[in-house]
């Protein structure tokens, strides 16, 4: 049990200095202005991709694709 904490702990110390690392270089870096147009459009497209997923997941399928009563 130990060793599995002893993993978690390491593996979150070495996420959270590899975030650091990364954040001090884009702060150090000017991207160019397509870069920054790029990374503006990753939250909107990563809410996007979320949202298809589960509108097309088995669960909600019949709600999207089954809604008319007339055909």
């Amino acid at each position: 049990m130990i060793q599995q904490w002893l993993l978690i702990i390491g593996l979150a110390i070495s996420t959270y200095i590899s975030r650091l690392i990364g954040l001090e270089a884009m702060t150090r870096i000017k991207a160019s202005p397509l870069v920054e147009l790029y990374f503006r459009y990753i939250p909107a497209s990563m809410i996007t991709a979320l949202i298809v997923v589960q509108m097309m997941s088995r669960k909600w399928a019949h709600v999207y694709f089954n809604s008319c009563s007339y055909c």
